[in-house]
């Protein structure tokens, strides 16, 4: 079963998606020649959040929520950002000698050969998850990851 087929599965049982609201999907993402999920977030059927974890699980890999994680500046070292938001990607964290590499799309083999370059270059294995775009966009932001960590630090004194 191919990854799109599993994702489908997925909507449906979970009941993020109707049979019928499946079928307009699938419809237009072959008119357009766009994934599912595409298609999915643009007319915004499903929350961002609940499609990554589906995503994740359709393509056998762990999700991550970037809200919820420290975000190591030091995993970015030698990334540029503008490189991250074209192929929304986030390394996240670097530990045991792994790079943690977050993924909006983690079928785009353009987006895989990019990550496991970077963690090649800093002599690290590569330990892969999958985010939504829009967290991975947050993320990406310092300003605004600035702002939250100090308000948190703000708020707990």
């Amino acid at each position: 079963m191919n990854t799109n087929n599993k994702l489908e599965e997925l909507l449906l049982e979970r009941g993020l998606l109707k049979a019928q609201q499946l079928e307009y999907v699938q419809r237009r993402a072959a008119e357009q020649q766009k994934n599912i999920d595409e298609v999915i977030t643009e007319e915004h059927l499903v929350y961002p959040e609940p499609l990554a974890q589906l995503k994740a699980e359709a393509v056998g890999m762990p999700y991550v929520d970037l809200q919820a994680v420290q975000v190591d500046p030091a995993a970015m070292q030698g990334v540029t950002g503008k490189a991250a938001a074209t192929y929304k990607f986030i390394a996240f964290s670097q530990t045991d000698g792994k790079l943690q590499v977050a993924l909006a799309n983690p079928e785009d083999w353009q987006v895989l050969e990019a990550v496991r370059f970077v963690a090649r270059k800093k002599g690290l294995g590569l330990e892969i998850y999958c985010a939504s775009a829009e967290n991975i966009e947050w993320a990406l932001k310092p300003s605004v990851k600035v702002k939250v960590d100090q308000a948190l630090r703000d708020f707990g004194q």
